[in-house]
Formats: C-alpha cells, structure tokens, sequence
C-alpha cells in the first residue's frame, strides 16, 4: 500500500490531519495491518489501525467479513465490551482496492504469562461468558453467519467397516453429540485465544480480530480457548479458565468433545 492512498484515505476520515508514518503490521492471511500516527488539529499526536480485507479468492465474501466485523465491533462498544473503537468502513473500493476500516489503536500487550496470573485466567474467562450471555436478537440485524456444525460431512469420511464394534460405538457417539445441536446459540468470537487478547495493567484493554465472529455453539469458542490455554501454559491454567467459565455460563458441555477434536 502507498503513502499516497494512505493520505487520501485519511483525508476522507479524518481531513484535519496529518500523516507522519507508517508502521506495516505482520498478521492474518485474509487482512492487512497498519498503524498510523497522525497530528491532530490540535497538535496532538494519535495512533489510528488501517484494517484492510484482502483474500477474496482465500476468504469467501471478503467485503462481507469485513463489514460483519466492524457492525459487531460498533455494536459490543455500544455494550460495554472491551473492543477497539471503530470510525469508518468504506466498502467502495474507490480509494483502496479492499474494504477496509479504522479504529483507534489499543496500548498493551498480548504477551502475558496466565501461569502466575490467575486474575487474568479469571477475567478472560468471564469476558467470554458475557459474550455468551449476550441476546442473539439484539444484532439480529447484523446478518451474522452461523457457525458450520463439525459433524457436517463428517459421516462422509469414516471408513464403511461393517462387523467392527468400535466403528459402531463411533458412529454412535457422532449421533448422540449431533443430537445435541439444539443447544443455545450464541455470538462466537471465532478465534478466542490470548494473543487476540491486549492487557492493559492486568485488566483486558481489548480483544480484537472478530472476523470470523458467527452464531453457533458457545463450545466451539471454549474448545479453542481450552486447546490454546492447554497448549501453552497447561492443565492448571486450562482448568481454572473451564471453571470460571462454566460457573460464570452454566452451559452444557455435552458437544465440547467433539469441538475439541475438530
């Protein structure tokens, strides 16, 4: 991306002021990063996030995603949520050849070591069962996609052995989780882990990337906050963030299983 598209796209948004630099940020697959400093018309300096979609070959509906995201970023502010502030989408394509939009940039840091911080284990656990606890039918305007079961096709792909006990045990167990699947739906943040997490003196400051948020099974968004946590800090960390979660949520846990082997 050019300085120079950069200029008119802060001309647009924010006419009084001025670039100073550019800061390209290392990320996602599916978007670019960039981070802004400006002078204010006050003199003052700020730092605004270039969010660009790219993709679209990669991500279906790039410019979908990327107004999905901002329309629930605005909606989870509105809401108390500890997310980015957003200013401007622009789907128009006639300054950058992507969607994008700007938000304010978050100080702090999503390095944190959860194994001497039961606090922040505590506190990550209850921001999600808040998410949860939100009313579907509040953002039901928002057109948000519903998460794809796990078990879609997954029938498709086990080896047809007859006379074998285990085989049928499995398919057994498969059906009674896809039973199920009349849990409560809920606002999944689609990548919830700690380095989609900003700390700010040991409260969250923000959690961002909600890009793949959907409507689904809370279990998909614990499964892959329990893998993460279990991956890099262990069992005790893990267990504390299943705990505070479930005590906080009360959901059942029936199809956990079968998100955490997806």
């Amino acid at each position: 991306m050019q300085n120079q598209q950069i200029k008119a796209v802060l001309k647009k948004n924010f006419s009084n002021d001025e670039l100073i630099k550019v800061v390209e940020l290392k990320g996602g697959v599916s978007h670019n990063v960039s981070l802004l400093t400006t002078k204010t018309i006050n003199g003052k300096q700020r730092t605004l996030v270039l969010k660009c979609f790219e993709g679209f070959e990669w991500k279906n509906a790039a410019n979908h995603n990327s107004k999905r995201e901002f329309e629930i970023l605005q909606y989870l502010k509105e809401k108390g949520f500890k997310v980015p502030k957003t200013y401007s989408f622009d789907n128009s394509l006639a300054i950058l050849s992507t969607p994008y939009f700007i938000m304010d940039f978050v100080e702090g840091d999503t390095e944190t070591e959860l194994n001497s911080s039961p606090e922040r284990v505590r506190t990550m656990a209850l921001f999600l069962a808040s998410l949860h606890k939100l009313n579907t039918k509040g953002f039901a305007h928002l057109q948000i996609e519903s998460l794809e079961s796990p078990l879609e096709g997954c029938f498709e792909f086990l080896p047809k052995i007859t006379g074998i006990d285990n085989y049928k045990q499995l398919v057994q167990k498969l059906e009674s989780f896809k039973m199920q699947e009349n849990t409560k739906l809920v606002l999944n943040h689609g990548d919830f882990w700690p380095n989609n997490i900003i700390w700010k003196d040991r409260e969250i400051a923000a959690v961002i990337d909600w890009e793949d948020a959907s409507i689904g099974d809370p279990m998909a968004d614990f499964a892959t906050a329990r893998i993460e946590l279990f991956c890099m800090y262990g069992k005790d960390v893990t267990d504390l963030f299943s705990e505070e979660y479930l005590t906080e949520s009360k959901f059942d846990t029936g199809s956990l299983p079968i998100w955490e082997a997806e």
